[in-house]
């Protein structure tokens, strides 16, 4: 499975492509993929090094026929759903669990991973089938469609220090890096 990459901003820059093969491994309702990278721009990310553990990133919902996607460093409370880089482990290894999303780069030794930076209150459509991607991965309103093969959450609470306590009816998620985070999910809808 490849990822496409359609969001180029300026079209007389040049535009070079990192190109990755792209898995997602299902962990639980939670899906951990992988992506390719295309970049254009200085707040782009084109290999692992150009983003600190704990900034943020968001990765562009559409692709291109190379199978690319753009990642790009934001702010951590930029609207639409962002990634806290997590960590960065050599390429072909683990992230820590399969919880993490993750970035591989042509060139590169090292591949990305990635948390999901949900806010509490908020609706997040999440990959869940099998051809699942992580462009799939987007904040929504919560009484909207998702996509095929898509669950759609609602963040019920969000905690500092690990995977928080939940009621019954919630998944509980919690990532250890880059600092401890925790979710209670609560299934609105799936594609």
């Amino acid at each position: 499975m490849r990822l496409l990459h359609s969001d180029i901003r300026d079209r007389d820059r040049l535009v070079r492509s990192v190109l990755v093969a792209t898995t997602c491994v299902i962990f639980g309702v939670l899906t951990a993929c992988s992506a390719s990278v295309s970049i254009g721009n200085s707040d782009q990310i084109t290999k692992p090094d150009d983003i600190a553990v704990g900034e943020c990133l968001q990765v562009s919902d559409q692709v291109d026929e190379n199978g690319n996607v753009e990642a790009t460093k934001v702010d951590c409370n930029a609207d639409g759903l962002t990634f806290l880089a997590a960590t960065t482990v050599a390429q072909g290894a683990s992230c820590p669990t399969e919880n993490y999303s993750h970035l591989t780069f042509a060139g590169s030794t090292d591949t990305l991973c990635l948390t999901p930076n949900f806010a509490a209150g908020k609706c997040y459509q999440v990959p869940g089938g099998a051809n699942a991607s992580l462009v799939d991965y987007r904040e929504i309103a919560c009484d909207a469609a998702p996509s095929t093969d898509t669950v759609v959450y609602e963040v019920t609470k969000r905690t500092e220090g690990g995977e928080p306590a939940c009621d019954p009816n919630e998944l509980a998620a919690g990532f250890d890096l880059p600092s401890a985070v925790g979710f209670c999910l609560t299934k609105v809808t799936q594609g």
